[in-house]
């Protein structure tokens, strides 16, 4: 039995507990968007639009990551006792930009970073989670891993920097707040012309540029490094004659620009078509790239009379694992499908296109998964032509996708957003010093996953006779050289 306690120690506890009270108190009632003051006319707009999606764009050193982290604390300020979620493109990027401004702004309202188990406020390390007043809770996760952001309602989210990042963990983003109709702010320099250009700022652009005030969907503000007062003009002008034209443009002007280095360079605005229904004679083929924590992507092709093929559908979706080791908390945690439930969605992908593929070229370093996809597509289409494709010399393949669209003989529908958004930042590694092409580079092993499914329904597999059905079949002058691989 527990030692009654005497009246100092009922006394002391008490005034700790009225201590503590006074001090969530105060902290529930402070206001952190009162000290934010805007420092050019892109932090202005971004601060007053009340769009969906706010985007805001700048050079290096634009003050961009300041907003975001001020719009978050006012959101959670507007929704009390709400979840929110902070993502960057890795762990590494959070501790290092998005939770030192979270920290910096909360010490000025005198909130704690630490974990205070009296208020039970502060940041707890292992969840990966701020507790906010009044029982609000902000997340932190990296697009490294989107399917660690699912399973969560949340009120807003704040994504700060999009390079390396997928289309599919802004999705996911959007998402975790759609339920509660809530709003999202991306604030990044725009690195190449992936998905932050073709699903947020063509967009925009798309619907007459509206501006803060009349913005619903979607917002962008645009500005340069030298729009913040504390970067220096002089190092501004400096860069600007140091750096090529185009990744000057790109990282202190803030202004899309095609990066060097593309792999696939030679798309072009007739390279995309609008949708139409294949003839059911057409011959159709697959690729698909499997993933575990990488997401498994799955592109559909059909060739036409004429030898040009259509890329006409594509599939991509998370893996099954529940990435414990990225946000343990359940909140976040979410399982998602099985390998051998993305095989069967993409069976029944072509049960609805009523075909029965010739071939389907899979990842060939899953062996397990071949076999799977071999039976499914056997009892449910009554085909077993599935092949582990060739995938050992990369550069050939890309070769020979590049020579395709090169020479008018690829077609894509302009609905594929994910194939999109990875062929426009699909790029070579630049020698770090110099900054140009080295001869031999390889492309970055990110944001690939679609790349690698079309290379392999494009190339075929060693297991069948390559030119079966005219697949990949290119002519004399197809197989252009590109940049870096002479």
């Amino acid at each position: 039995m527990a030692k009654p306690k005497n009246y100092w120690e009922r006394e002391r506890e008490r005034r700790r507990n009225a201590s503590t009270d006074r001090r969530s108190q105060r902290i529930a009632g402070q206001d952190v968007s009162k000290k934010f003051h805007p420092i050019n006319r892109g932090q202005t707009d971004a601060w007053n639009s009340d769009a969906d999606i706010v985007a805001a764009i700048s050079g290096h050193g634009g003050g961009k990551s300041q907003l975001g982290a001020y719009w978050l604390l006012r959101e959670a300020k507007r929704w009390p006792g709400d979840t929110f979620i902070v993502a960057g493109p890795t762990h590494n990027t959070l501790e290092k930009s998005s939770i030192p401004k979270l920290k910096a702004i909360l010490a000025l309202h005198g909130l704690p970073w630490d974990y205070d188990h009296n208020a039970k406020i502060g940041f707890r390390v292992q969840q990966k989670q701020y507790m906010l007043p009044k029982g609000g809770i902000i997340y932190f996760g990296s697009c490294e891993k989107p399917g660690s952001m699912q399973g969560a309602h949340a009120r807003a989210f704040w994504m700060d920097e999009t390079v390396d990042t997928e289309y599919y963990a802004f999705e996911t983003l959007y998402g975790r707040v759609a339920f509660n109709e809530g709003r999202g702010i991306i604030t990044s320099t725009p690195y190449d012309m992936g998905w932050l250009y073709g699903q947020i700022y063509q967009p925009w652009i798309a619907a007459g540029r509206p501006d803060a005030a009349t913005a619903k969907d979607i917002f962008v503000a645009q500005w340069k490094s030298v729009d913040n007062p504390a970067f220096s003009k002089s190092r501004f002008e400096k860069l600007r004659a140091k750096l090529e034209p185009w990744r000057f443009r790109l990282l202190y002007e803030g202004e899309f620009e095609r990066p060097m280095g593309l792999v696939y360079d030679c798309f072009t605005p007739e390279t995309w078509v609008k949708p139409f229904e294949i003839p059911p004679e057409w011959p159709r083929k697959l690729g698909i790239d499997f993933g575990v924590v990488d997401p498994t992507a799955c592109i559909w092709m059909a060739q036409a009379p004429d030898k040009v093929w259509y890329a006409y559908d594509e599939y991509y979706q998370s893996g099954w694992m529940r990435f414990a080791d990225e946000i343990e908390s359940d909140a976040l945690s979410g399982k998602h499908s099985t390998q051998m439930e993305m095989i069967d969605e993409i069976v029944a992908r072509c049960i609805a296109h009523e075909e029965k593929p010739r071939a389907v070229y899979c990842d060939d370093s899953g062996k397990d998964y071949i076999m799977q996809a071999k039976d499914k597509f056997y009892e449910t289409l009554g085909t077993n032509a599935v092949y582990p494709a060739h995938k050992k010399d990369i550069s050939s393949g890309i070769q020979r996708c590049y020579g395709l669209v090169r020479s008018g003989k690829f077609r894509i529908f302009n609905t594929l957003k994910y194939f999109r958004n990875e062929v426009e930042s699909y790029s070579y590694e630049l020698d770090k010093d110099t900054g140009e092409l080295a001869k031999g580079a390889a492309p970055k092993d990110k944001n690939n996953h679609l790349m690698d499914a079309w290379r392999y329904a494009v190339v075929g597999s060693p297991d069948e006779a390559f030119n079966s059905f005219g697949y990949g079949s290119l002519g004399p002058n197809d197989n252009f050289r590109m940049p870096g691989l002479s």
